[in-house]
């Protein structure tokens, strides 16, 4: 909860004084005392960005519980890829949360959690993100002959021409079949 001593800091800070109760004991001769109208007015700016504070903390604890999933050693790409989005939107929450509050009992309210378990259900959407988990980014090797096989791969098989297409241009092409591949 804000309080007197943490009004204080804010409107004075490295100012000496002490707070008894609802008592403040101004110490410090070289800072004036704020009024109690900025003392006030600085405990409710304080007590409305204590929903924030609250949401930033758990989704650290939320995003930390997960770090498994980031690690470079996890075994099932297509897992990783959900944990990986699942922590994305973690992050986006409190900027995308409107307006946050706590409950009488200290409860977050107001907060729309990601759902992993629908993640889960509706991963199948989006293929080119599987299809970029499967390969670790920043290896430019592998990137290039996965780029080259599917690329060529494609070509033989008639469906697509590669020539004169850039590097990046190849590299949407292969996630593109490398994604439509999966399911068959």
């Amino acid at each position: 909860m804000a309080d007197i001593a943490a009004a204080l800091s804010a409107l004075a800070p490295g100012a000496a004084f002490s707070v008894r109760g609802s008592r403040i004991v101004w110490r410090d001769e070289a800072i004036a005392q704020p009024s109690d109208a900025a003392i006030a007015a600085q405990m409710a700016t304080l007590r409305a960005g204590l929903p924030l504070e609250q949401l930033r903390r758990e989704v650290e604890e939320k995003i930390r519980q997960s770090d498994r999933a980031a690690d470079e050693d996890f075994a099932d790409a297509r897992e990783k890829h959900v944990w990986l989005k699942y922590r994305k939107a973690l992050r986006s929450l409190p900027a995308t949360t409107q307006n946050p509050g706590i409950d009488s009992d200290g409860t977050l309210t107001g907060v729309t959690w990601p759902d992993l378990a629908t993640m889960v259900a509706n991963d199948g959407d989006d293929e080119e993100a599987m299809a970029n988990a499967a390969f670790k980014e920043g290896d430019d090797l592998t990137t290039r002959l996965l780029v080259w096989l599917w690329a060529h791969v494609a070509f033989l098989e008639g469906r697509v021409a590669v020539r004169n297409k850039t590097e990046a241009e190849q590299r949407a092409m292969m996630l593109k079949a490398f994604a439509s591949r999966r399911g068959e």
